[in-house]
């Protein structure tokens, strides 16, 4: 009986386990490695020196409103985090359909499995819709948050969030198990980006507790003297009666962004079901500009700093890059024992 658990164990396992062979990285993935960091190190020093004025320069705040009228930032503050929940979904979906149709030698995993990938698709966008709709409800004025913490609110939510879910299940019925058998490593390798980069920023958040800076434009500390630079752990706090005052010390990095980067996972995918390099530029095309407007929105906001931003979209996009070093590593070395 030990046995057999072992090698249902190792048998999931190995959905992930990488093998190499000769060198860890090649040349052009180290080119790419070399370039994301160079970059990544020229902006953290423009950040770093500019970050304030930058903000000075870019966020639209109205005296007395915590929250930009920009309809550029109220945009992607309300809609910028769902790519997210919605590839954790389809992640979770893929997982189902790969164990379904090609189910372990025990029945307990058979049914356990498949119910969690489910329901944590469901979750996911449970999360997803009820804080977009969130967002929604702090740029409107006919009751909508009271509609949301109601029950008919409630009922209405969950129950999008489950027709959602339903409707995700249906492109994936008719996909051949060799097909799901390649897609379900890309399904990990969200959940793993997804579930690392979120606990990662969300710790920083409150490790640095960064002020906003629309948080000192709302409480008028025009002089910004409760401003830090992102290197600096913020000790100094001021206290307001203000309902959102518990959102004012989240500056460092930017939650949005993170999530929003998670649309690179999409750049994947090319490489894993063999297809040309067309789709693969177009992919890289649009999630470049939409991270972009993200970051930008976020400035526009007076949200985040340029440096909250920036490290946001780095440490989700290095957990990309290495997710694709080790895939194409893997790829490699299974070509190779062909």
């Amino acid at each position: 009986m030990i046995k057999k658990k072992k090698h249902y164990i190792i048998k999931i396992v190995n959905l992930t386990k990488i093998t190499y062979k000769g060198e860890k990285m090649t040349k052009t993935q180290k080119t790419y490695l070399s370039i994301f960091l160079a970059v990544f190190a020229v902006l953290l020093v423009i950040g770093s020196i500019f970050d304030l004025q930058i903000s000075k320069e870019l966020a639209d705040l109205n005296a007395g409103s915590y929250y930009s009228h920009n309809f550029f930032a109220i945009f992607f503050e309300c809609v910028a985090e769902f790519i997210m929940f919605v590839l954790v979904s389809i992640a979770c979906t893929i997982i189902f359909f790969f164990i379904v149709k090609k189910p372990f030698n025990n029945n307990v995993l058979n049914v356990v499995l498949p119910i969690a990938s489910l329901s944590i698709s469901f979750v996911s966008l449970f999360i997803g819709i009820r804080k977009t709709l969130g967002y929604i409800a702090n740029y409107t004025h006919f009751g909508l948050n009271d509609f949301l913490n109601s029950t008919t609110g409630k009922f209405a939510y969950t129950f999008l969030a489950l027709a959602v879910a339903g409707l995700l299940l249906i492109p994936f019925v008719k996909v051949k198990r060799e097909t799901l058998a390649k897609l379900v490593r890309w399904a990990v390798i969200v959940l793993v980006v997804c579930a690392v980069s979120t606990a990662i920023v969300q710790s920083l958040k409150y490790i640095f507790t960064r002020t906003r800076y629309r948080a000192m434009v709302y409480e008028g500390y025009t002089e910004f003297e409760y401003y830090t630079p992102w290197y600096v752990i913020n000790r100094q706090r001021f206290s307001s009666i203000f309902v959102n005052a518990g959102d004012y010390f989240k500056s460092f990095p930017s939650g949005h962004v993170s999530s929003a980067t998670s649309i690179f996972l999409l750049t994947l995918l090319p490489g894993i079901l063999n297809k040309g390099k067309k789709l693969r530029i177009s992919l890289i095309v649009v999630s470049t500009l939409y991270v972009a407007l993200v970051m930008l929105a976020r400035i526009v906001a007076g949200a985040h700093f340029f440096t909250d931003v920036l490290f946001a979209a780095g440490i989700t996009m290095l957990l990309i890059l290495v997710s694709k070093i080790v895939l194409e590593r893997k790829l490699h070395d299974e070509q190779v024992a062909k």
